[in-house]
């Protein structure tokens, strides 16, 4: 899916995110949740939110997230 606003949860000392919300409120909900779990005592996590979106075509363009 493109050009649709989407968030993402990125918790401390992790490499990734693993899935896209499609409200801010859900990414705020997954990352309460994801910083109780027993593994992440003492993390933080951090709300991504997609500004970009970019694909190979020529000439390449950049389409703006509404």
């Amino acid at each position: 899916m493109h050009g649709n606003k989407f968030f993402m949860v990125l918790v401390d000392g992790t490499r990734c995110c693993s899935k896209k919300h499609y409200s801010k409120h859900e990414a705020v909900i997954e990352a309460e949740r994801l910083v109780r779990l027993l593994g992440n005592q003492n993390k933080g996590a951090t709300i991504l939110e997609a500004v970009e979106y970019c694909k190979i075509e020529y000439p390449i363009t950049w389409q703006g997230i509404l």
